[in-house]
């Protein structure tokens, strides 16, 4: 009798464990916030879903570029065996024909963008840093005659160093001065290149 009692209490204890476990899987899964109704259409979306300001024109401009170079390329040798030589750039401008016709199709399925007007496309291609960079460059480029090549590289080193890690002038000053100090190393001494001096300095 003993034996049966306790093999009905362990069979009880089993009964109620499991019961238990179950109801804390339950409530586990009602805790849980359900997926918001909109978060899959968020993780779905692409960002290049909709059209870039000046891509369908360049799709357009790539296929008509494309097709030019493929006419050009036609015209070295045609199609008069495999070794001639327009082989390789009526394969390199066929490639790129078919590439942009994909990327014009794409464009053409995608919904247009608000600010895809003129202005929409200059400021998206000629944002205010890549148009200050590029003065900067020209400014580099139209001193290198008159204070050497070192002086307008370090000057410009420091200058894109400056603006672009933010981490002040002294330390965009010292990567400047290494950086200078290598090239001139690497090209003066170990490949005796001749850097332009400069006229201000002679």
């Amino acid at each position: 009798m003993a034996t049966g009692h306790s093999l009905g209490a362990s069979g009880y204890g089993c009964r109620q464990g499991q019961s238990g476990r179950a109801g804390h899987r339950t409530s586990l899964n009602l805790s849980a916030d359900p997926p918001a109704r909109g978060s899959a259409s968020i993780h779905h979306m692409k960002p290049n879903d909709t059209l870039r300001p000046g891509e369908r024109l360049f799709a357009l401009l790539l296929v008509i570029f494309a097709g030019y170079a493929f006419w050009e390329s036609y015209g070295i040798s045609g199609f008069r065996g495999l070794t001639t030589g327009g082989v390789m750039p009526m394969l390199a401008s066929c490639v790129m024909l078919l590439t942009g016709l994909v990327f014009l199709s794409d464009s053409l399925r995608k919904p247009r963008a608000p600010d895809s007007g003129l202005a929409g496309v200059i400021a998206y291609l000629f944002p205010l840093r890549v148009v200050l960079f590029t003065l900067l460059v020209a400014i580099y480029v139209a001193a290198i005659p008159s204070v050497g090549f070192l002086s307008a590289s370090g000057g410009l080193l420091f200058l894109t160093i400056w603006a672009l890690w933010r981490k002040g002038p002294i330390p965009a000053l010292l990567i400047s001065l290494l950086s200078i100090g290598a090239i001139y190393v690497l090209f003066r001494v170990v490949f005796q290149v001749v850097l332009p001096i400069g006229s201000l300095w002679r």
